[in-house]
Order: C-alpha cells, then sequence, then structure tokens
C-alpha cells in the first residue's frame, strides 16, 4: 500500500486540517490577521499551489471583503494598480492599454488562461518564485509598491523583491508607475524558459531617452540594467545594448546556459527590442 508521506502522491489543498478563517473589511483588520499569522489569500492560485507543496496554514486571511485593492487609475501622474486585480482584468483594462500597451500587453501573456482568470498581480509578485514574471515586469517599469503595515504605510521599488523579502508584517495595497505617458515598454518572450527579457523606455525633457532593462529565466530572479542615454534607440541599440550587458554580473548563469550565452542573447534580445520601440 503506497504511503502518502512517501512523496509519491501529491498532496491537495482538500485534505489542509482545520484552520481559522479571518475576513476583514479594513486594511487595518488586514493588517492586524498577518501580525497574528494570517495568511494573505486573494486569488489563491500560488497558496494553494505552496499547501500542495507541504505548507501549513493555520490562520488564513480573505482579502474579498477588503475595498479599494483592486482596479486600475490614474492618481494624478501616477498609475496605480491593486494588488487584488487579476491577471486578466489588468491586462484588459482600459486605462491601462491606453498609457502603456506594452505592459498591458505582455501581462496579458503571463500564466496560462485559467491562471490569468483568478490569480492576481499582488500574489505574483509576493510568491518569490523565479518563474514568475510579475516582478520582472513591473521591476523593469520602475514601479514602485506601497505597503500598509502596524506602523503606517512604507514603499520600497519592485526590483527590490528581485533579492529582498517584502517587509515583514506588511499588506501590498498599491502599485504605482510615475508618469506613465512618457513610458514606452516591450516584452520579449520567445526564449523562455531560457531567458525572458523586459525594456521600459522613458522620454526625457531634452527628447532623450532613459531606460532600463530587465532579464530572467525560469530558475533566476531578474537583474536589471541600466541602458546608457539614448537619442536615436534604433540607431543607437547594438552600442546600447552592448554596454548595458557589459554589467551583467558575472554569477547570473542559468544550468540550462550559462553566463557567456545569456550575454549574446540578451545583447541581440536587447538590440532587438529598441529597434521594435523605434519601429
Amino acid at each position: 500500500m503506497m504511503r502518502v508521506a512517501s512523496g509519491l502522491v501529491a498532496a491537495s489543498q482538500y485534505a489542509m486540517p482545520p484552520f481559522l478563517l479571518d475576513r476583514p473589511r479594513s486594511l487595518a483588520e488586514a493588517v492586524a490577521s498577518i501580525a497574528a499569522g494570517g495568511v494573505p489569500m486573494a486569488g489563491g492560485t500560488d497558496l494553494f499551489a505552496q499547501i500542495r507543496e507541504g505548507r501549513s496554514v493555520a490562520r488564513l486571511l480573505d482579502l474579498s471583503r477588503v475595498a479599494g485593492l483592486s482596479g486600475v487609475e490614474m492618481q494624478g501622474e501616477l498609475l496605480r494598480i491593486g494588488p487584488a486585480t487579476t491577471h486578466a482584468a489588468g491586462a484588459s483594462d482600459p486605462v491601462l492599454r491606453t498609457l502603456l500597451p506594452g505592459l498591458a500587453d505582455a501581462w496579458s501573456r503571463i500564466a496560462t488562461a485559467r491562471v490569468r482568470l483568478s490569480g492576481t498581480i499582488g500574489g505574483n509578485l509576493m510568491a518569490g518564485r523565479a518563474r514568475y514574471e510579475g516582478r520582472l515586469l513591473f521591476g523593469t517599469a520602475g514601479a514602485t509598491l506601497r505597503f500598509a503595515t502596524a506602523g503606517g504605510e512604507t514603499t520600497l521599488p519592485a526590483e527590490c523583491l528581485a533579492r529582498d523579502a517584502p517587509p515583514a508584517g506588511a499588506l501590498l495595497t498599491d502599485i504605482l508607475i510615475a508618469s506613465p505617458r512618457q513610458c514606452v515598454f516591450r516584452y520579449e518572450r520567445a526564449l523562455r524558459p531560457m531567458m525572458t527579457l523586459a525594456l521600459c523606455l522613458r522620454r526625457e525633457a531634452d527628447g532623450g531617452f532613459s531606460g532600463r532593462a530587465g532579464i530572467a529565466t525560469e530558475r533566476l530572479p531578474p537583474v536589471f540594467l541600466t541602458l546608457p542615454p539614448l537619442r536615436d534607440p534604433a540607431a543607437e541599440a547594438d552600442a546600447a545594448a552592448a554596454e548595458a550587458f557589459a554589467a551583467l554580473p558575472a554569477d547570473f548563469a542559468d544550468p540550462m546556459s550559462g553566463n557567456a550565452w545569456l550575454r549574446m542573447a540578451g545583447r541581440a534580445t536587447l538590440a532587438r527590442a529598441l529597434r521594435g520601440i523605434a519601429a
């Protein structure tokens, strides 16, 4: 007779032991639940995967009744995305599609259709899994994450989640992108799982461009590279890509490829993305 403990039979969320369920209606109540050991859940797609992998949840925090955690809107010069926004709703939102169509298109291509309908961007960012693409996309876009904590609000650049854990006891409340009308975004995913690359160019007051690229693999969290100042992205694409990838860390090496291949493929992909944006 096969034993479940052998690891040959997959665990299921339906076999979860009894747990406490918190259903707060305010951010303060949600933060208090986290402080008491509550595990936040919005879409639940990643949380249930963690449970099937062996995670134990004694207290579950259902965020569905907390107002203001979903939706896309402009707040002054800030594009604000609620962390409980599903991938499908965010990628199809008319505000995002108008202001940053490249980011909306990239968002629409992550995960599977089933996951996109229920999974949320906040869960994707906070899960800490290298293969999840939210950190690459929103880190490259220069997003800022706002958290509610027992001591008040705190913020963190989205790119920091590639190397650091989110603030302890905090609840993600806002994803913010400054001056989206000045940004152009492009995502190159054809080489996934070996490599994905995102590019964000921002038009400056002098008519030139500043930019950053993010590169990741199925196993490695993203690394972000700063592009040199650009006047003509198409004409300067090859030189700018070479300069940016000169800063790629030598230890950024996926077992499927290696650092040298990632440098070569990354330079070529970034140059193509720059020419594509210019076109």
